[in-house]
């Protein structure tokens, strides 16, 4: 302690406010969300307050469905598209609520699939009518994977023809984790 006084000195000092840069403080975010996210105990503190951002982002009634063992699932999976912890409820609410389709992008997405004469109806029908055919035992990502695969060569999907209309009918967003990794959290 004697030589941290000796060594201290007030030439270093200034008066101006101290600022920080937003990007640094941004990946300062990110890194302790994902510091956090390596200890269950780190993951239990994260997970409680994402819950708590659902709750004050989209309400109590919203909050209490969800375990924060779930909340800390949806966390993890979308760790990376968030800066910090409260903003989970905003970037992800799929998660939490149903979409809303009348929210502009979902509106504009719906006019872009009928643009592209993207039958979502008759999509969504022949993807829940595939995954309806996976053993309730063996549903898991790969089963997943694997049916809408097949349906996909069964009725000449190409990418975006089978993808787009699943996103829009789960999300209506145009952005989102991937798909395929949204049973994670289930």
């Amino acid at each position: 302690m004697d030589q941290l006084i000796d060594n201290f000195s007030l030439d270093n000092l200034n008066k101006h406010r101290s600022t920080m840069f937003a990007g640094k403080l941004s990946y300062l975010n990110k890194a302790h969300i994902d510091i956090k996210g390596k200890t269950p105990l780190g993951k239990q503190h994260l997970a409680a307050k994402a819950k708590e951002a659902v709750h004050k982002q989209l309400g109590s009634n919203v909050a209490k469905r969800f375990s924060a063992e779930y909340v800390g699932r949806v966390l993890q999976l979308n760790k990376d598209r968030i800066d910090v912890v409260q903003d989970l409820p905003l970037v992800c609410p799929y998660f939490f609520v149903k979409p809303d389709f009348n929210a502009k992008e979902a509106i504009d997405m719906r006019a872009k699939l009928r643009h592209k004469k993207i039958d979502v109806e008759n999509t969504l029908d022949k993807s829940i009518d595939a995954l309806e055919g996976v053993n309730a035992g063996a549903f898991h990502e790969k089963a997943v994977v694997n049916a809408l695969g097949s349906l996909s060569q069964s009725e000449g999907f190409q990418g975006a023809a089978l993808m787009t209309p699943l996103r829009y009918a789960l999300t209506a967003c145009k952005v989102c984790c991937p798909l395929q990794n949204r049973d994670e959290a289930r």
